[in-house]
């Protein structure tokens, strides 16, 4: 992003999501503003990093049904560059905790939306990054028919048939994606991007 827009426009009314969306598509900020936040900044406040503490998971009716995903083969939007996708995501996320106890197949971390209706899953896939995209039973639609599709083949991006309906969970979704592939300013002072 340059510093002299050309087109300008408005996008602090917006929630934190629909402002990355925005920024994503190329939008230009002031950043001479005194409210002026840097995307990262305005990523963080779309995530919750963790599931709060002294909060009850969400089982039944209101628990986490996968609902799609994406990787460097298959999806919608893919994510080809693991390593950058990967520390992109690290950047923006800073979870506490992160697994690469195997590094072919499993879960590395987790996060949120801010509201806490939505979850993504950051996977290694045969050393490929892979995104798993969850909402809350109660948004999800069913591309089958109205069967209950629960068969997963693991693979990042294939279909299982499921979907999120709630316009909140898809735009969520795909900021996370884009955040992936977004060059990320980390250290101002060298230039420094990922």
């Amino acid at each position: 992003m340059t510093k002299t827009a050309t087109k300008k426009q408005d996008v602090k009314r917006e929630s934190p999501v629909d402002q990355m969306l925005a920024i994503f598509k190329g939008a230009e900020q002031d950043y001479e503003a005194d409210d002026y936040k840097e995307p990262s900044e305005i990523f963080n406040e779309a995530i919750a990093a963790e599931w709060p503490k002294g909060t009850r998971w969400p089982k039944g009716k209101e628990g986490f049904v996968e609902c799609g995903s994406t990787g460097r083969h298959f999806g919608k939007i893919k994510v080809k560059d693991t390593a950058r996708g990967l520390y992109r995501l690290l950047f923006l996320v800073r979870p506490k905790k992160v697994d690469f106890s195997d590094m072919y197949s499993s879960e590395m971390f987790h996060f949120f939306s801010a509201d806490l209706r939505f979850m993504v899953r950051v996977y290694l896939y045969k050393y490929e990054l892979g995104l798993y995209f969850y909402c809350r039973r109660s948004l999800m639609s069913n591309d089958q028919d109205g069967r209950a599709m629960q068969i997963y083949c693991g693979v990042p991006g294939v279909d299982n048939g499921l979907r999120c309906n709630d316009q909140d969970g898809q735009r969520f979704f795909e900021m996370v994606v884009r955040a992936a592939k977004f060059k990320w300013l980390v250290y101002g002072g060298n230039d420094f991007e990922v």
